[in-house]
């Protein structure tokens, strides 16, 4: 994408710490584009209903020579920038209340895809849900899906490996897509930005932060059809990606293992798996 004036000028806005999705309509239904935000005083920006004197203060520092010199460095390393205006932004993501304003991009994506399920969970699977991770995904790459995950260690890598068997996978960070996390991992992040493709919110130098990895799953459900949740308790993290897509509007699905999130998404009368290749055939059925 070239460097216009607003397409630097929305970066720029963008990454202001606590510029989201949200702020970011409310700065524009205010000032119209992303120009006048940075042009603005901060008398007139706190004008803005629910504006910080710190971000004021952050917008007022952002220098676009900078942004635009960081544009250039980021698209020489083979990442794409997606504003969240264009016509290469994912539209299910698009459509959603809290897409982020700003998508950093390495791989292959294409928005012809309608078929994309979330397979998510714990980072300490038990033996069996490591292997039905695993089995899950590549059944479901077998028959078109494309797999969306976090590239987490546990069942979010199993997801990717097994969809990378026969189909295509994409991972949401919560990390820059120059600093990838975890480490062990980058071996997989190379494949997947050829049978797929990395997404991320943040500037690609950003180290991850547990703040960040909770946002970016609202990512990984808004880009989906539907959420599996193969194994989590019911304080783990994969439990995030359940509220972000009942919040969205996703279907949401729990395999039938015994820890507490599983337990808790059946007593909510989520969709329920049998961990066997049945039921993936009887899940595959719904769709």
């Amino acid at each position: 994408m070239t460097q216009d004036s607003t397409f630097v000028a929305w970066v720029g806005l963008s990454l202001v710490p606590r510029v989201g999705g949200k702020l970011m309509a409310r700065l524009l239904d205010h000032f119209q584009t992303p120009e006048n935000v940075l042009a603005a005083s901060p008398d007139d920006l706190r004008a803005v209903p629910r504006i910080g004197s710190r971000t004021v203060e952050s917008i007022q520092n952002v220098n676009l020579e900078e942004v635009s010199a960081k544009i250039e460095q980021w698209q020489t390393a083979g990442i794409e920038i997606l504003p969240h205006y264009a016509a290469d932004y994912p539209p299910m993501l698009k459509a959603t209340h809290d897409g982020p304003p700003l998508l950093f991009k390495r791989g292959n994506w294409s928005n012809a895809l309608t078929q994309t399920i979330a397979i998510v969970g714990t980072r300490e699977p038990s033996t069996a849900a490591h292997d039905f991770a695993y089995l899950l995904a590549e059944k479901l790459g077998e028959v078109g899906w494309t797999i969306v995950s976090g590239m987490a260690v546990g069942i979010d890598t199993q997801a990717h490996r097994g969809a990378l068997k026969n189909g295509a996978t994409v991972a949401v960070l919560g990390c820059g897509l120059l600093n990838l996390y975890p480490p062990e991992n980058k071996s997989l992040a190379s494949q997947l930005t050829q049978q797929g493709a990395l997404f991320s919110e943040v500037a690609p130098e950003v180290s991850p932060t547990s703040s960040q990895l909770v946002a970016r799953n609202r990512i990984i459900s808004g880009l989906s059809q539907a959420v599996i949740l193969v194994e989590s308790d019911v304080d783990g993290g994969a439990m995030h990606t359940v509220r972000f897509a009942r919040d969205q509007g996703r279907p949401v699905f729990g395999v039938d293992f015994a820890a507490s999130g599983n337990q808790q998404l059946q007593t909510d009368g989520a969709g329920i798996i049998a961990p066997t290749p049945s039921g993936i055939e009887s899940f595959l059925a719904l769709f």
